[in-house]
């Protein structure tokens, strides 16, 4: 403080409570002039953002907004997470209320009898080869205590059988497509109809969003993530370099993408194949205290391979899609996968 601090400064603001208490301390017992130019600052904590913000909106008949973006059209940039004014929007789903179910579960095709199971018989017109950018459809299937999310490879309308472009994790009965089983169809263009949905079409890199009443283009905040990891700790495991001491304080981690990979994803239990936004790999003595982490397409933290006394102290986690703090690592080939995978757009399936 005394080196800081000179006739020319007026105060000093200091954004974490801890270190300003500590410096009240140490000014009331040896400087307690300066002790009424020290204050705390409350404000908002600065945001280190993987987004993009989505600007110049047209206004389409309908009085949906649209917008270019050329690097999705050149196959640089994707993303399956959208905000609005702070808040996560949703793509379009069939049906748009309740669930499909599974009309009979159907033997594996022979490539994968002994993976996995990778088809099911759907009902009546639940599925659709019609649909544009089949490719990019989601179908969210439930199973027992877990859920696949798999990527379509044919529909055969007259046997009503659909076939993903891989195979669930087992063959065991957790993950199994049973008969009476719930599941979805996600991102579907010819769904996008109610306030608040969006659809970003892969080939045109154009997207769509249908504003909820009161929402205008020219004061929205619409923020579309780039990045998969906001902050990766990241070691030299076999040489035995760990990171370590570090510490990050005051800080807010905000729009990570994850985007399914053209195999699907499958795993049976809490989604522990799927990475983190603030990832760490042989970290040690690291600390991480009144952060927040916030709209995120996985896990808010992510502890793998060689962490040991680290720590999470005073933070806040929310909106995620997978999780708060993951530790330990699990998921084998699957996990390095998605590692090496997630928001990548090189990886996800384009039809040109």
């Amino acid at each position: 403080m005394r080196d800081m601090v000179d006739d020319q400064i007026e105060r000093v603001r200091i954004d974490s409570r801890e270190s300003y208490q500590r410096v009240q301390q140490f000014c009331k017992q040896f400087m307690p002039e300066l002790e009424s130019r020290v204050e705390y600052y409350p404000g908002e904590r600065p945001i280190l953002s993987g987004g993009r913000k989505i600007e110049s909106w047209a206004t389409n008949r309908k009085g949906w907004w649209e917008a270019t973006l050329p690097d999705v059209a050149t196959g640089d940039w994707y993303f399956s997470q959208l905000f609005v004014n702070d808040q996560r929007r949703f793509r379009p789903r069939l049906p748009g209320k309740g669930y499909y179910t599974i009309a009979e579960q159907i033997p594996a095709t022979r490539r994968n009898v002994r993976k996995g199971h990778d088809r099911f018989r759907y009902g009546g017109e639940d599925l659709n080869p019609e649909w544009e950018n089949l490719e990019d459809v989601e179908v969210f299937a439930f199973h027992i205590w877990s859920a696949s999310r798999m990527r379509i490879a044919s529909l055969d309308t007259k046997e009503k059988v659909v076939t993903f472009t891989s195979a669930t994790r087992s063959t065991s009965h957790w993950g199994a497509f049973r008969k009476g089983h719930r599941f979805l169809a996600i991102n579907v263009k010819e769904a996008l109809q109610k306030p608040g949905q969006w659809y970003l079409d892969r080939k045109t890199g154009l997207l769509t969003y249908i504003p909820r009443p009161g929402e205008k283009p020219k004061d929205a905040k619409v923020i579309a993530p780039c990045l998969s990891r906001l902050v990766i700790f990241s070691g030299d495991i076999p040489g035995r370099k760990w990171t370590q001491h570090i510490h990050l304080r005051g800080l807010t981690f905000a729009h990570a993408n994850w985007a399914l990979p053209p195999e699907g994803m499958s795993f049976p239990q809490g989604e522990v194949n799927i990475g983190g936004a603030v990832t760490a790999v042989g970290a040690r003595h690291c600390l991480i205290d009144e952060c927040a982490v916030r709209h995120v397409g996985g896990y808010a933290m992510d502890f793998e391979v060689g962490c040991q006394h680290n720590r999470i102290e005073g933070c806040e986690l929310w909106d995620m899609g997978a999780g708060g703090v993951k530790m330990g690592h699990s998921g084998g080939k699957g996990r390095q996968r998605q590692r090496d995978s997630d928001g990548d757009p090189r990886t996800q399936p384009q039809r040109r």
